[in-house]
């Protein structure tokens, strides 16, 4: 694999927005890992509003309202455009103020990169864009991110310095909300009670990528000096699997049972998919001589991580 040192061993400044996420969180973890003592002088963070943010093991680092980031920030840096409002965010907004809120967030940005134009950039969008395309179910967080990958795209105007990388299921460490993904759940529950309680009536089908192995692929392929491509690339897994199988896995992993996950009859009326195209992913991982972990790995990661943030010794 083409390593972050190696790629990055001029000096280069990065900028991280939405830091306090579970993409952004990982990220800051790999930048301080592969950069080394004096991360800090070379990543600057921004988020909501201005704080401290704890980082686990790597201590305290300071984040800078989005509000203040200028071109002076973006300029020649390599930046990753991590902030957007959450989908849960539909349930207490309209619709127009859900996309009035994360278009200001994006011409926050925007109006940087015009000011001072970034070396190259990463605009993470996500799977619920292709959804948006391809589905007749469409929803307005998957629009709004159809609008924001099209509005990056239109900025760069063919320069190849912008990747649009649409983030599916992923997993290992650094999750922010143990319960809200359907892996980290199902680790959740059987640690606590030795069983797992699904609540999905139809087949429910997905793939997951380790978060890592995400972010390896774009920092190689940003600090590359070839064109970046011109438009939306999934970033998913290479093994479909169901929600129930999935939950059997976690539960062998765990010694628990398969008999111990409960879960309503299942009805073929509908299926409910997020796979993402993994083609893109590969081409992906091969431009950057990094091999994927499989399912099995990701699962034992995902629970040694979950292990050490529920129950820390």
């Amino acid at each position: 694999m083409v390593q972050v040192s190696e790629c990055f061993a001029d000096g280069s400044r990065f900028v991280v927005t939405g830091v306090s996420g579970w993409v952004g969180r990982a990220l800051v973890a790999r930048l301080a890992d592969r950069l080394g003592a004096g991360w800090r002088d070379r990543v600057a963070l921004f988020g909501s509003h201005p704080r401290a943010l704890d980082l686990g093991g790597l201590g305290g680092a300071e984040v800078r309202a989005l509000s203040s980031l200028e071109g002076e920030d973006t300029a020649d840096a390599y930046v990753f455009h991590l902030a957007f409002l959450g989908k849960e965010r539909l349930d207490d907004l309209s619709i127009s103020d859900f996309v009035a809120q994360n278009c200001r967030i994006d011409d926050q940005v925007l109006n940087a990169f015009r000011q001072g134009r970034p070396r190259r950039s990463f605009i993470a969008s996500s799977g619920a864009a292709a959804d948006a395309l391809h589905s007749a179910k469409r929803n307005g967080y998957g629009l709004c991110k159809l609008l924001q990958e099209d509005r990056f795209l239109a900025w760069a105007t063919g320069s190849g310095d912008v990747l649009v990388g649409r983030i599916f299921n992923i997993s290992g460490p650094h999750i922010n909300k143990l319960n809200s993904y359907a892996l980290s759940s199902c680790i959740v529950q059987c640690l606590d009670s030795k069983s797992i309680t699904l609540k999905s009536r139809n087949l429910t089908y997905r793939s997951y990528i380790h978060i890592f192995d995400v972010l390896d692929m774009v920092l190689s392929a940003l600090g590359q000096r070839s064109a970046l491509p011109a438009s939306p690339v999934d970033l998913c897994g290479n093994e479909i699997v169901e929600l129930g199988d999935l939950a059997a896995r976690v539960a062998a992993h765990l010694g628990v049972p398969a008999e111990n996950i409960i879960r309503p009859a299942v009805t073929l009326e509908d299926r409910n998919i997020y796979v993402g195209d993994y083609v893109d992913t590969h081409a992906l991982a091969y431009r950057s001589q990094l091999k994927i972990r499989d399912l099995s790995a990701q699962i034992q990661d995902t629970i040694d991580y979950v292990r050490a943030v529920a129950r820390p010794a």
